[in-house]
């Protein structure tokens, strides 16, 4: 039995899969397990991981399981499900570990035994070979519910959880989210666990056009509103205690759905649903202004001009 396992879903992932699994093999921390969960895959990723499965000189060291598409949240659950190890180390398919991550991650849970996650920093990288560090200060660590509401900053591929902060949940993953799924768990342990930080990047997140982050970002609004509602329902009081990280992200949500409005042709709504929220971020004024003289589409390239100029990462 590993002490750390760590999970990896697949779908027709052959693009980036050999890179990320390299990724894990070149651990310095050797006690891992790796469950490979491929959820109906029609491309080579299966032969990919056999191939690496043959480098192993235990070959329980890699395992690889196949089920029927059922999304990701139900994957990542069949995952954690198959797991044996103490903790459980998430990684996405198209996502690298830097090799001392596991190393410098698991003796924060023996440093802290109220610890639920330890995480890192990561950087951001395209195939162009951009990079950017995702947090430019270091997060609080212990008890972080209210400041992770408000401003969620934890990258998936540098989580690590311990496996008991999952038995009291009446649930792991909700297989109702595809964009928030991991930040609606984490949030939920930090509810009841430490978060705790290593203050260096260990993890690499490869930002590409096909990401899901980049090709559904209007679905982010939608699930945000479902967690809250979902949130005020676990936690008496929640609406009261945490009134103003709730209306900073029902004001997000709204400035995606207003976007999404723009884009069909609407920048009358789109400025309806901005006006509340014109004094709570810059970010607001700036489409609310331009939509009285430029299309939705203008307004884009402009922005990308922007992030170009202040050195952002580009999806390519």
């Amino acid at each position: 039995m590993a002490r750390v396992s760590i999970n990896i879903c697949c779908y027709n992932s052959e693009k980036y899969l050999a890179e990320t699994l390299e990724s894990v093999l070149a651990q310095t921390y050797s006690d891992w397990e790796l469950i490979l969960l491929d959820d109906g895959s029609t491309d080579s990723t299966r032969a990919i991981i056999e191939a690496f499965q043959t480098k192993q000189v235990n070959p329980q060291k890699i395992q690889y399981h196949y089920q029927k598409n059922q999304g990701l949240g139900a994957a990542r659950n069949k995952a954690i499900s198959l797991s044996s190890g103490e903790f459980i180390a998430f990684l996405d398919h198209d996502d690298l570990w830097l090799p001392t991550k596991l190393e410098k991650q698991i003796p924060f849970f023996d440093r802290y035994p109220r610890a639920g996650i330890v995480h890192s920093n990561t950087v951001y990288f395209n195939s162009r070979g951009d990079e950017k560090l995702m947090l430019r200060d270091s997060p609080k660590s212990g008890e972080v519910f209210r400041e992770l509401l408000g401003a969620y900053f934890i990258s998936l591929e540098t989580a690590v959880i311990r496996r008991v902060s999952l038995e009291k949940l009446t649930e792991w993953f909700d297989p109702r989210f595809c964009m928030i799924e991991e930040a609606e768990l984490f949030l939920r342990i930090a509810h009841q666990w430490e978060v705790h930080f290593v203050p260096e990047p260990l993890g690499k997140w490869r930002v590409h056009s096909q990401s899901l982050t980049h090709s559904k970002q209007c679905r982010f609004a939608d699930e945000t509103l479902i967690m809250l509602d979902k949130f005020s329902q676990l936690y008496p009081g929640f609406q009261t205690e945490y009134r103003e990280e709730i209306r900073k992200l029902q004001a997000g949500a709204e400035y995606l759905f207003a976007l999404e409005d723009w884009k069909k042709g609407s920048p009358k709504v789109l400025r309806r649903r901005l006006r509340p929220y014109l004094r709570m971020r810059r970010r607001y004024l700036l489409p609310f202004m331009l939509s009285f003289i430029l299309t939705a589409r203008n307004y884009e390239r402009i922005k990308r001009i922007g992030l170009n100029f202040r050195g952002e990462i580009e999806p390519l």
